[in-house]
């Protein structure tokens, strides 16, 4: 789901100071912050898919890292396809690839962790509580 919506619209994942929203952006909650919420959703379909809790840890802490290479990619390819400047394209990368994992990405991913652990303990409380 990331992936293809990252494809489609990366303007939605990488550091611009202007973002030009497409109509139905508007019904969002929170329409500059859609990357955020379809991260979000993606990790948390991520660590309700797994069962081992080490292996959830890990797939949802790596998956920052991995998630934003579409969104780079078609940034890459859009800039060589206009012949822009090529010796700041590699700044340019690098530096949205970082603003996309740690920003965009990694913050759902600490907030999906964050509520698997509330999840958890709760259910943990609850079977104690009742018998």
């Amino acid at each position: 789901m990331f992936w293809s919506f990252s494809a489609i619209w990366p303007q939605f994942f990488l550091f611009s100071k202007t973002i030009h929203l497409p109509s139905w952006a508007s019904s969002w909650p929170f329409p500059m912050y859609i990357g955020i919420q379809v991260a979000f959703f993606s990790i948390a379909v991520i660590a309700m898919a797994v069962k081992n809790e080490d292996h959830r840890y890990k797939r949802v802490l790596l998956s920052p890292f991995v998630m934003p290479i579409s969104a780079v990619v078609c940034f890459y390819l859009k800039y060589l396809n206009e012949g822009r400047a090529a010796e700041y394209l590699a700044s340019n990368i690098v530096f949205n690839y970082l603003y996309m994992a740690l920003f965009i990405c990694f913050i759902p991913a600490i907030a999906v962790l964050a509520l698997h652990e509330v999840f958890a303990f709760a259910r943990k409380t609850v079977r104690k509580v009742v018998p």
